[in-house]
């Protein structure tokens, strides 16, 4: 995964955000980001229909 390569260059208060995190292709992501032993806090941000957003800070 990306963001596994990434995290050792990112500060503490890094946002990132996903879209469209209802797809299935998602869920390894969603579930590194929403595991605070991995060093996030995410919340999700519904839209219209299943059109979602994952807000996630480096903590």
């Amino acid at each position: 995964m990306v963001l596994e390569l990434l995290e050792p260059r990112l500060p503490v208060g890094t946002l990132i955000v996903a879209d469209n995190t209802e797809s299935p292709d998602l869920r390894p992501y969603l579930d590194r980001v929403r595991n605070p032993d991995n060093g996030y806090t995410s919340v999700n941000f519904p839209g219209k229909g299943t059109d979602t957003m994952e807000l996630s800070c480096r903590v």
